[in-house]
């Protein structure tokens, strides 16, 4: 596995969108390659680091029929 393939696994897995596959690849990789677990120790910080800091807000419902009118009148 090359390092941008590594890196795009990576955000499918940071994201919990990764396939089970994807999952025991990535395993397989930051096992075997201390690059790329370092790669995803920093990545692994930032991620949970912002979660923490951004807080989600619930949408007005109003603001999101808008957004879709403006969108369907494309």
């Amino acid at each position: 596995m090359n390092i941008n393939e590594f890196r795009q696994i990576l955000q499918l897995v940071l994201d919990d969108e990764a396939t089970e596959k994807q999952i025991k690849a990535f395993h397989e990789q930051i096992s075997k390659n201390a690059e790329y677990r370092k790669i995803y120790e920093v990545e692994q910080t930032t991620h949970l680091f912002i979660k923490q800091k951004i807080s989600r807000t619930n949408t007005p419902s109003n603001l999101i029929d808008d957004i879709r009118s403006s969108i369907s009148k494309l």
